[in-house]
């Protein structure tokens, strides 16, 4: 069994921007359903047509509220991987302190 770890600085950044650009296309489809909901409201009215405006409303606040949840996440990537990068300087710095000559003759 093989424990290895690797870890490439850059690559929670570069997912953190994909997250971003799903956020705002996430963001334009849900304004799209709303959008369609409004001109499909003009045309049907009533009771029963209220209660799917409030229902597609109620749908649209909980998807926007999660897609804005999207941000922190993002954010929480970036910093991953600033901290991941700040230590492994820091260790690389500390290892680099600790090497000492090995002396190879007898």
């Amino acid at each position: 069994m093989s424990n290895t770890t690797e870890l490439r600085i850059g690559a929670q950044q570069e997912a953190a921007r994909e997250i971003q650009q799903k956020q705002a296309e996430f963001t334009r489809l849900i304004q799209g359903v709303l959008h369609e909901q409004q001109a499909l409201g003009n045309a049907y009215r009533g009771q029963a047509a209220g209660a799917l405006a409030k229902l597609v409303g109620d749908w649209a606040d909980d998807a926007a509220r999660l897609v804005r949840e999207f941000e922190g996440f993002a954010q929480r990537m970036v910093d991953t991987d600033r901290n991941a990068a700040t230590s492994q300087d820091e260790a690389a710095t500390d290892l680099a302190k600790s090497a000492r000559p090995v002396r190879t003759a007898i």
